[in-house]
């Protein structure tokens, strides 16, 4: 598990894309409001999140 989690953060760009899409493309034809809330609660949290880790990463190179 812990290799599982080293390869995605490793990956994060692109997983963080592709989960986006697909989450996009289920939002997109659900009918119920409550899912694509959701959806964009998820995507908003995991974008600040990435945006803070990578902030966090500059930093550190930096030093």
């Amino acid at each position: 598990m812990k290799r599982f989690l080293s390869y995605l953060y490793r990956k994060r760009k692109r997983v963080f894309l592709a989960t986006m899409t697909l989450i996009n493309f289920v939002a997109a034809n659900q009918k119920y409001y409550a899912f694509n809330l959701l959806s964009v609660f998820i995507i908003v949290f995991w974008s600040v999140i990435l945006i803070s880790n990578m902030q966090t990463d500059i930093n550190h190179n930096e030093k």
